[in-house]
């Protein structure tokens, strides 16, 4: 059997044209769906990063200003601890000097007159008192008692006794230096 195409070959070249046309428009526009739904979709994700950037950027504006309270309230107790840490040593030191001097005092026998004293020592702190001492005794007796009662106290240490000298006239006197260290017991 024999087949006659009867349609003329211009009018299927314009049919298979049009064929092809229908089929390009049908992946032109799949394609252009495709494009379109991907631009949507990194629209959409970017609003969704962008607020979620935008509520990030609000939780940490809202942390810096607790971290400014923080660093505000820290500063704040070093300021405070600074301040009980001077309290604290004017407590502790205020009375050396008062304890030294009772101190001081009972050590000093009947005998002796204390002329002169003399201290040295740093101004708020519990360090060591460097003491100069001038004095007059009515015997030599009485500048022995008070050296070994001075080193039997366990407060003052290194203990030098200076030159002694002898006024004579109707009473006896003993003129004496000494110096040494006073450490309160603190």
């Amino acid at each position: 059997m024999i087949r006659v195409n009867l349609v003329p070959s211009e009018l299927l070249a314009k049919a298979r044209e049009r064929r092809r046309l229908r089929q390009f428009g049908a992946v032109g526009a799949a394609f252009l769906v495709l494009i379109v739904g991907a631009t949507l979709l990194f629209a959409l994700r970017l609003e969704h990063y962008e607020s979620r950037l935008s509520s990030d950027n609000n939780a940490l504006k809202a942390l810096a200003e607790k971290v400014a309270k923080v660093e505000e309230i820290r500063k704040e107790s070093g300021d405070l601890r600074a301040r009980l840490k001077v309290i604290t040593d004017l407590m502790r030191t205020r009375p050396v000097y008062p304890v030294f001097m009772s101190d001081f005092v009972r050590s000093v026998p009947a005998v002796v007159q204390i002329t002169n004293l003399s201290t040295t020592g740093e101004s708020g702190t519990a360090a060591p008192i460097t003491i100069s001492v001038t004095g007059q005794s009515l015997n030599n007796d009485g500048i022995a008692a008070w050296i070994n009662a001075m080193e039997n106290s366990g407060k003052f240490s290194n203990l030098q006794l200076g030159p002694v000298t002898i006024s004579e006239g109707e009473t006896t006197f003993y003129a004496f230096s000494i110096t040494g260290v006073y450490k309160p017991a603190f």
